[in-house]
């Protein structure tokens, strides 16, 4: 009897033993996982639940928004896009880890006042300034969250092909100074995708800190958002064109999900007070230079800046002699400042600094813009019902031959920026009803090989084309995904009728295509429809349709 009580209490404290072991794993603090377990303090971030500004991060509770809703954050799973269609199914394998870092930031010497005004400079004097972030990666991208220095996406690194998505600036300088262009009568650029209100002209928080709040509470997404009210007010110093003061809630849901390319950004702008608001502007600013070397981005005089858009406006007017090429930039023109878009589609016949806007809006989902060097792009996808403005702005095609510590005082820098607007254009603005909410989606995703889009997708993009060669059409149909090493069957049709149907496995490295060739006696050259639908487990992912030239 005794023999057997020992061994019965060996029995025992090993079963003990293996289920104390198993009821979570705790990540270190350099780097989790996203498997639904929590660590010692209840989170799912294994480490501290303070964000930047020392408040508590979400820690796997609610996935209430912080406007009090139940909106349910990115999840991982078969969420809707843009466009209603369903994400495809996503296998949920592969890594997903968040971990801490640092970013430094080169920059002149410069102070503010305690309203956030320029006090002094010193540009002969340079400093580094060091910012704590997130970075979230899966196996395709790694994307850097900076909450300290304007809320922003600092940096988006496609890993396949090591390109940088996204611009750094190398060295900040600050210019503008007493202008009364910028709100705080100052601007220093410093890159990346971030949020800017509700003035025009990167409003107020362009280099004010954001809350920052974590949510692993997904299996196969984390979300990193940030939080930022509208509490500053108008002081005597703020330039005249400026001084809205809104009480306006902004949140920047940043979301990675497991096995995806493709960045995704919930946005919502509450009104808080119970007020109407008669006028305020929010734009999502995206600097871009894809197909850059990390560390050292930029965008080369052969870049183009592509989108659903056929007319802009341009507002060389006001501007002086700096901004009268733009004026002549562009050879159609319909009156009144609007033009054809064309020629300032390349970065290449920007021959200064300049402003345009799409016109009137938008007209489809996407833009973006396309490195034509190495045919490395990034897209922006959106319904665009909430955000039909876009801005383009560069400091024009010389910006690639500025050495910025050459001269420090000199602000050009070689980037695209491009911006989604709740309104048309600056200055117009939009309004808020009383305690009105407005949510909206945008997802950017890195593309290679495709130098033109027919249509687009948060699961990827597609170029179509028919060539006549001979006696015979050659139809193709272009793509890329963002759902990388994944079986997607491709369906090509003319005028409804299939001509090629082919299960591609899509490449993380390069396009994929499908292609027939017809007699050109089966087309009809402004009538013939040419259709590519992509399909994935009875899903539609992507389908894009061209009339044959």
């Amino acid at each position: 009897m005794r023999k057997f009580s020992v061994l019965k209490l060996l029995l025992l404290f090993f079963v003990y033993f293996s289920a104390c072991s198993s009821d979570g794993n705790q990540e270190d603090d350099d780097a989790s996982t996203s498997d639904g377990d929590a660590d010692s303090d209840g989170d799912t971030d294994g480490d501290s639940d303070s964000d930047a500004d020392g408040d508590t991060d979400a820690d796997g509770d609610s996935d209430t928004d912080t406007d009090g809703d139940s909106d349910t954050d990115a999840d991982g799973d078969s969420d809707s896009d843009a466009d209603g269609d369903s994400d495809s199914d996503a296998d949920g394998d592969g890594s997903l880890t968040i971990s801490d870092g640092t970013y430094d930031l080169e920059h002149i010497s410069y102070s503010l006042n305690a309203d956030g005004f320029i006090s002094n400079t010193n540009y002969d004097q340079l400093v580094t300034t060091t910012f704590s972030t997130k970075i979230i990666e899966n196996d395709y991208i790694k994307v850097t969250v900076l909450p300290e220095f304007g809320g922003r996406i600092i940096s988006m690194i496609y890993k396949p092909t090591h390109h940088e998505l996204l611009y750094q600036n190398p060295l900040g300088t600050v210019y503008g100074v007493w202008s009364g262009s910028f709100y705080y009568d100052h601007l220093m650029i410093f890159g990346g995708i971030f949020p800017t209100f509700p003035e025009p002209e990167h409003g107020k928080y362009w280099n004010q800190p954001f809350e920052l709040q974590i949510d692993q509470s997904a299996p196969n997404a984390i979300t990193a958002t940030l939080s930022r009210k509208d509490d500053i007010r108008r002081t005597e110093q703020v330039p005249e064109d400026f001084g809205l003061d809104t009480d306006i809630l902004v949140n920047f849901a940043i979301t990675v999900h497991r096995g995806r390319a493709n960045l995704e950004i919930n946005g919502t702008v509450t009104e808080t007070t119970g007020n109407y608001i008669e006028r305020y502007e929010y734009w999502t600013t995206a600097s871009l230079a894809p197909g850059s070397t990390p560390g050292a981005s930029a965008s080369p005089r052969n870049t183009r800046m592509i989108g659903a858009i056929d007319k802009i406006h341009e507002t060389s007017s006001g501007w002086g002699d700096q901004w009268a090429w733009l004026a002549s930039a562009e050879p159609v023109g319909f009156g009144n400042g609007v033009y054809q878009y064309d020629k300032l589609s390349y970065f290449e016949n920007w021959l200064g600094w300049g402003i345009i806007y799409a016109y009137p809006t938008v007209q489809g989902n996407w833009w973006g813009v396309v490195n034509y060097d190495n045919d490395v792009g990034i897209l922006r996808v959106s319904s665009n019902e909430i955000t039909p403005g876009l801005k383009f702005w560069t400091f024009g095609v010389d910006s690639v031959d500025v050495d910025p510590y050459q001269d420090t005082r000199k602000e050009d820098r070689p980037f695209i920026e491009m911006w989604a607007g709740h309104g048309r254009e600056f200055w117009v603005g939009s309004t808020l009803q009383p305690n009105e909410i407005k949510r909206w989606r945008e997802d950017f995703f890195p593309t290679l090989g495709l130098r033109e889009v027919t249509a687009t997708t948060e699961n990827g993009a597609c170029h179509l084309t028919a060539e006549l060669s001979g006696g015979d059409y050659l139809l193709t149909a272009t793509s890329f995904m963002t759902i990388p090493d994944q079986i997607v069957t491709a369906v090509l049709s003319l005028d409804g009728v299939v001509v090629a149907e082919e299960n591609l496995n899509t490449d993380p490295t390069a396009p994929s295509e499908v292609a027939a060739t017809v007699p050109s006696s089966d087309v009809t050259p402004g009538s013939s429809k040419i259709h590519v639908e992509y399909q994935q487990n009875g899903t539609t992912l992507l389908q894009g349709e061209i009339t044959v030239p």
